[in-house]
């Protein structure tokens, strides 16, 4: 009996540590949803639509609200694409001025220079039928501006360089965007519990805490990787927008009651920060 006994009460404190564990768990789980962000700077992440790269080639900004192409834009819930582009070859240089130039010619992020002069091997002069053995091999240092037509070919590859280069700094910034995004989308599919991906509009600052700059009508988003096209995409779904209303706790003369009836005007008018 006694061995019945103490072999029922570890299964009662297993079971209880068990249940405290879980509680534990949904309290910190609740922490997070709780948490009011005053700031938008204070989330894991944020981008304004003016801080992604214009390159028109590979990002794609869909706005729902446009004028125009109405039936396309209904079309889809697409509401960004990003393309990762890749890096370009830098373009050769002349064999004539090749061995002057400087290491990382080709690496977009360095500037492009020639060594100002070189010790160029020259044979002394002999007559014909001389013996080969004989002949000697002396160094002589010659500068780079010495021969014309050598330093305009290389100014004419170096503009072609530049814009080489100009060229992939471009493409540089999009390709960070798009790694942001993929780091991003592999965080939310980890940690699909806690982190959620939304859009938002309706700025708002207040004067008397400067702490509060963020906006109030939110909306949750979708985020996938097309591995065939290497393109992310970001999506509409089909949740409802909401009211950051938590953020009017902490703005004075705010009348709480209104909450409840902004909510409904929301999603009577249908209001979206898509558009």
């Amino acid at each position: 009996m006694n061995k019945i006994a103490v072999n029922n009460s570890k299964k009662d404190i297993d079971t209880l540590n068990k249940v405290v564990s879980l509680f534990k768990f949904i309290e910190e789980i609740n922490k997070l949803k709780q948490k009011i962000i005053l700031n938008i700077k204070d989330h894991e992440w944020h981008r304004f639509i003016e801080d992604i790269p214009d390159d028109p080639e590979n990002i794609h900004v869909f706005y729902r609200d446009r004028i125009g192409d109405v039936e396309e834009e209904n079309e889809t819930s697409v509401l960004l694409s990003v393309h990762k582009p890749e890096f370009e070859r830098c373009p050769q240089p002349n064999s004539s001025f090749k061995k002057w130039l400087n290491d990382g010619w080709g690496e977009y992020w360095k500037d492009v220079s020639v060594k100002e002069s070189l010790f160029i091997k020259s044979e002394d002069s002999f007559p014909l039928g001389k013996d080969l053995k004989n002949i000697n091999e002396t160094k002589e240092n010659e500068h780079f501006e010495e021969n014309s037509k050598r330093v305009q070919q290389y100014q004419s590859w170096k503009k072609l360089r530049d814009a080489w280069a100009e060229r992939q700094n471009f493409i540089a910034k999009t390709r960070k965007f798009f790694m942001d995004l993929h780091k991003m989308s592999v965080a939310l599919e980890r940690e699909a519990e806690t982190l959620e991906l939304i859009v938002a509009d309706g700025f708002i600052q207040d004067k008397v805490n400067a702490e509060i700059k963020h906006p109030i009508v939110t909306r949750r988003v979708s985020i996938r990787h097309d591995a065939d096209t290497n393109t992310i995409y970001i999506e509409d779904t089909n949740s409802d927008s909401e009211l950051y209303t938590e953020l009017f706790q902490r703005i004075e003369d705010i009348n709480l009651k209104d909450d409840r009836s902004c909510k409904l005007r929301i999603t009577r008018k249908g209001l979206s920060p898509t558009g």
